[in-house]
């Protein structure tokens, strides 16, 4: 069975956006409380921003502003969990945004191939 390729800049632009969805229905309130002490609300802060910047760079032609957002992600995603006292639900949450942060960490800009 082939994988239906037309569908693979679909779900890049789903990934790209899912982060941005995350913090906007999980932690809206703790975003808006403008909590600039916390150092929690810092680390979702820099996710919230590096979501943003995501999608932004989707429409570069350079992988940099991808790389460097998947990349802060991932570090903002580790901090979060060893913050949060390893809760459950938090550890899955901020797993979630740590392995989208490595993904495009890794990848980039890249086009899939269509083998």
């Amino acid at each position: 069975m082939k994988p239906i390729n037309f569908l693979i800049p679909i779900a890049n632009w789903a990934l790209r956006i899912l982060p941005a969805l995350i913090l906007y229905l999980l932690f809206k309130d703790l975003l808006w409380s403008k909590d600039f002490n916390s150092v929690r609300y810092l680390m979702f802060f820099g996710i919230a921003i590096c979501s943003i910047l995501l999608v932004i760079g989707g429409f570069s032609k350079t992988h940099t502003l991808t790389i460097l957002s998947g990349l802060f992600m991932l570090i903002f995603a580790i901090f979060i969990s060893v913050l949060d006292n390893y809760s459950t639900t938090n550890i899955a949450y901020s797993s979630l945004l740590g392995i989208l942060g490595l993904y495009f960490f890794a990848n980039g800009n890249r086009k899939q191939s269509t083998n």
